[in-house]
Formats: C-alpha cells, structure tokens, sequence
C-alpha cells in the first residue's frame, strides 16, 4: 500500500488482473505505471485508463542537453561532496560531445567527471570517491573512442 508499481505490460505479472482490481480502491494509495508501446492498446476491462506519456529520444532534445548535463552535474557535486567549481561549462560540452547517446551514459561521464576534476586528476583519489577501483576508472578512460579525451580538462594530469 502506498507508492508506485511500474509494470511492463508486455511482461505484465501473472496477477496484473488482481492489482489491477486493488488500484481502483480509493484507499489504496498505489499509482500504477504502465509501460507499453505506444502502439499497444490496453486491454478492455482493467478498470484503469492510460494516460500516455511520450518520452522523445535524447538525439531530439538537443535543446535540453546543457541543462540535463548541468543536473547531473549538480547531484554529482552533491553526492562527493566536491567543490561546487569542479564542473564548468567546458566539462559540459566535452560531455555532451562525447556521452550525449544516453541518459545512463550522461549520469555515468558527468560524475567521473566530477570526480576527477575534485581530485584534480589523480585518478587513484577519484576511483576511491567513485567507490570503484582504479582500474576501472583508468580503462573507462583509456576505452574512449579516439580524441575523447580532446579537450578534456584534466588531461594534462591525467598522463
């Protein structure tokens, strides 16, 4: 009781009929997420009406680009507690140059970032704040695509 349930409704629970039935008690609390398709109808009968919500692609929302990086950043500064100038508009646009395919891709450069930058590119330092090892962040480095690492501030201290 209480929350949110985010059901695929291409793999709906073998008891979606029952939750579906306990959602329409008006105490229950409970809001129901269903991920379908877009071309997808739900079924007749399930006592809920969908309200679709579409969620355009990364490459269409250029626009908000600056702004999605710039709050990753932010909860990114937060979290490590770093100091709130580690991230600047050039860290922005070496993200968005090079990470800009996925949200998940985002988030994940956009606190190595921090955390490099916080550790003024010692990487051991950083990979500790990352709570991963080394290594990891040293080959996540090393795997980017040729002239990723262009323009990155911390290069220098990085070699």
């Amino acid at each position: 009781m209480g929350g949110s349930l985010c059901v695929s409704l291409k793999n709906s629970p073998v008891d979606f009929d029952e939750v579906s039935r306990a959602i329409r008690d008006p105490n229950s609390g409970v809001r129901l997420i269903v991920c379908a398709m877009a071309s997808v109808r739900v079924r007749e009968g399930t006592g809920w009406w969908p309200v679709p919500l579409d969620i355009p692609s990364l490459r269409s929302r250029s626009s908000e680009l600056l702004r999605i990086v710039s709050e990753y950043a932010n909860d990114a500064i937060t979290s490590l507690y770093a100091p709130v100038g580690c991230f600047e508009i050039r860290d922005s646009e070496w993200v968005m140059r090079h990470f800009a395919v996925t949200i998940s891709e985002i988030e994940k450069a956009t606190l190595r970032v921090v955390a490099i930058n916080a550790s003024k590119g010692n990487l051991a330092k950083a990979a500790w704040m990352l709570g991963m090892a080394p290594i990891s962040l040293t080959n996540w480095l090393q795997r980017r695509p040729n002239g990723t690492l262009d323009g990155f501030r911390n290069l220098g201290a990085l070699r």
